[in-house]
């Protein structure tokens, strides 16, 4: 349990990763620790251990629902086992299979995406999301669009992706992140990813929201690119408020002066004009209604933040 215990510290403290790499980390966490385990003669017994694991994991980082979405899915796929070791060796074959599948989502949702695409000459987009780079890439070289994008202060993803989407034959347009708003009347559609899908919104880059409404407010198509593995429970409670970051990363502390690194908003569903997952092109009724579909694994219901 050392290790186990010194890589939760470890996730805690990590404010830099990205959800994706934070459920990376996290699969490798629970992986080791479940192999390690002893599961006695009792599956109620020992899926209750994994249920008190999964919660701590969670823990680790409340505001991230990646995790949340990983601890709930890993209990249902153990749910009907009838001895404890065969609750272990499910926990191990969905932990070893978890990262295959969000390849191939991320993949089929990419390939979706990239034929809605082909009909824009000019997209914009936000942030870095890998939902959206992988898109990107997998259009035909004749249908390129030319993408507006901005650096992405503080942490400067945008530079990043600028140069990906360069390396991929896509002319880029970038400038700070205020510029975005001067430049929606030169694009054709908005193209965002997603930390969450919720029933309350899209939790997304800070900014994020006032960029769709402005979008829609031209009347530009505003599309979400996502997997459903992003889709969260209608119970599931996003923290809030959203925590901040460190304050250093904009400037240094002074006097009379409160410094709000905050790092992500709730953009509601409504102000969305398509969701493309891996299933399809979906309208926001339909997301509405998958949402609904997903349930939460008993002992998993309540706010987050008590954990």
């Amino acid at each position: 349990m050392a290790k186990w215990s010194s890589g939760i510290v470890e996730l805690s403290r990590d404010q830099r990763s990205g959800p994706a790499e934070l459920e990376a980390r996290a699969v490798d966490l629970l992986e080791e620790l479940v192999g390690d385990s002893s599961p006695g003669t009792d599956a109620a017994e020992y899926r209750s251990w994994l249920l008190r694991v999964g919660r701590h994991l969670m823990g680790a980082q409340p505001a991230v629902s990646s995790l949340f979405r990983l601890v709930n899915d890993l209990m249902w796929a153990c749910d009907g086992a009838d001895s404890a070791e065969q609750v272990r060796q499910k926990a191990l074959d969905f932990l070893q299979h978890r990262r295959a599948r969000q390849d191939v989502a991320l993949e089929a949702m990419a390939h979706m995406a990239a034929r809605h695409l082909e009909s824009y000459g000019s997209l914009m987009t936000y942030g870095r999301s890998a939902s959206v780079l992988r898109a990107l890439q997998l259009m035909p070289k004749q249908h390129l669009p030319r993408v507006y994008c901005s650096e992405a202060r503080p942490t400067l993803e945008g530079q990043t992706l600028a140069v990906e989407l360069s390396w991929a034959g896509v002319e880029v347009t970038i400038g700070v992140d205020m510029a975005l708003f001067d430049w929606l009347s030169e694009v054709q559609a908005l193209v965002l990813g997603a930390e969450t899908v919720s029933s309350v919104g899209v939790l997304n880059r800070v900014g994020t929201r006032a960029l769709v409404q402005a979008a829609a407010a031209r009347e530009i198509p505003r599309v979400l690119l996502c997997t459903s593995q992003k889709f969260v429970p209608n119970a599931y409670r996003i923290v809030e408020p959203l925590p901040l970051r460190d304050a250093e990363e904009i400037m240094p502390p002074a006097d009379r002066i409160q410094i709000r690194n905050a790092y992500a908003s709730i953009t509601p569903l409504e102000d969305l004009s398509l969701v493309i997952t891996e299933s399809g092109v979906h309208e926001v009724a339909q997301v509405r209604a998958d949402l609904a579909a997903l349930r939460i694994y008993p002992g998993l219901h309540g706010s987050m933040e008590a954990l």
